[in-house]
């Protein structure tokens, strides 16, 4: 999100989107919707503030809404299954390359 909210876009400065990461990451639950949240009501206000809550978790809603219809549907299938095999790992592989990232900081 930094990089293209501060460095691509230039909507929001460096030390405006530091104080607001700091806070978010104070406050219970996701910080990143929470993040896309503020910058959307900074730029637009409160109609800003929802369209970017909702256009942020709008994507993996339909995302995981498919995977679920897919999985309960075809769960049986042999390419489905490991089709979904194949997920389980990409999901494990990104997670610990977040995890090593930030542990390296």
């Amino acid at each position: 999100m930094h990089r293209e909210l501060v460095d691509r876009r230039k909507w929001i400065g460096e030390e405006r989107f530091l104080h607001a990461l700091n806070y978010c990451m104070l406050l219970p639950g996701p910080e990143a919707t929470q993040l896309a949240i503020y910058v959307g009501w900074v730029l637009h206000g409160v109609r800003g503030g929802l369209v970017a809550g909702v256009l942020f978790v709008a994507p993996a809603f339909v995302v995981l809404l498919a995977l679920s219809w897919t999985y309960a549907v075809h769960g049986n299938v042999a390419w489905v299954a490991a089709l979904f095999g194949g997920l389980r790992a990409a999901v494990i592989a990104i997670v610990a390359a977040a995890v090593l990232r930030i542990g390296r900081r």
